[in-house]
């Protein structure tokens, strides 16, 4: 059997959620003015953060979170096509469920059912049909939009594991979207169906929120128990679900219904090929062709 590399036993070894914490505290520490704006310069620089997109100037931030957690000047996105992309990154994956199961990496599967339920569930009236894996560099964008118009229905939170969500360790651990902290927000969309935004979380990225619970980040000593909001809070496409405090992963999970509206392998430009770097709101899919009657 082959031994997994050093990298894994390495942080396997740490205690990843404790030092995802750590991590938080130290982007969140306030610096004396002189001290903040070279920190927040060297970061931005090694981040390759573009700040020409952000809604304030560096010298507006008082930290690390803040510059990660930034908003865009206004109109900087346009929100196209019937699905959106919910966020800046990469489209690493767009498949098919095949049996209750999607792809993590060519070789690996994972439950999609335990990813938005915590654990094997039937749900005959809501069968996950297709799912698309986008992943957030530290550069990126990092609030999370609705890709669809409908309607918030539930908020859910699994606390979990912190593994690293990067290319390496998806190839390494199984399951690892299932194994991680995460928050699961699914939408009614105003078409039939539903659409289920995935918000993963990872190494370093153990906080995320979302204007949807009141007073809620991840990965707080106070909640670590998984829970369900039940809503009623109607969203447009561009509506913004939630933040990242880092770079990370967000998966969508359409439902039958959902998945039988939409043809996902279409753009204007022809180009399906898949990674596919992303900006927030653009199109990602697009509805079938009408049938034409026999």
């Amino acid at each position: 059997m082959m031994q997994p590399p050093p990298i894994y036993r390495l942080v396997k070894a740490l205690p990843r959620t404790l030092l995802s914490r750590l991590v938080g505290w130290l982007v969140r520490f306030r610096l004396p003015a002189v001290m903040t704006r070279q920190v927040l310069r060297t970061f931005v620089h090694m981040a390759r953060i573009d700040m020409k997109e952000a809604e304030l100037p560096l010298s507006a931030y008082g930290t690390i979170e803040e510059v990660f957690a930034r908003r865009l000047k206004p109109g900087m996105r346009t929100i196209v096509g019937e699905v959106s992309a919910p966020s800046d990154g990469v489209l690493t994956l767009s498949e098919p469920v095949n049996q209750g199961t999607t792809l993590q990496v060519k070789g690996l599967t994972y439950s999609v059912n335990e990813l938005l339920h915590g654990k094997p569930v039937q749900t005959p009236n809501s069968q996950p049909a297709h799912a698309m894996t986008v992943y957030l560099s530290p550069r990126n964008y990092h609030r999370v939009h609705a890709p669809v118009d409908g309607t918030v229905t539930e908020v859910k939170y699994f606390p979990g594991d912190l593994w690293p969500v990067n290319d390496r360790f998806i190839r390494l651990v199984p399951s690892l979207f299932v194994r991680n902290e995460r928050m699961v927000i699914r939408i009614g969309t105003n078409g039939g169906g539903a659409v289920h935004v995935v918000m993963v979380g990872a190494l370093n990225v153990g906080r995320m929120t979302t204007p949807l619970v009141s007073n809620f980040v991840t990965n707080a000593t106070s909640r670590r128990k998984p829970f369900v909001v039940n809503l009623q809070r109607p969203v447009c496409r561009g509506d913004e679900l939630g933040v990242f405090m880092l770079g990370s992963t967000v998966v969508l999970i359409f439902d039958e219904v959902a998945a039988e509206r939409f043809k996902f392998s279409a753009r204007d430009d022809g180009d399906n090929k898949l990674p596919r770097t992303l900006k927030m709101g653009e199109q990602i899919a697009c509805s079938r062709p009408a049938l034409k009657p026999v």
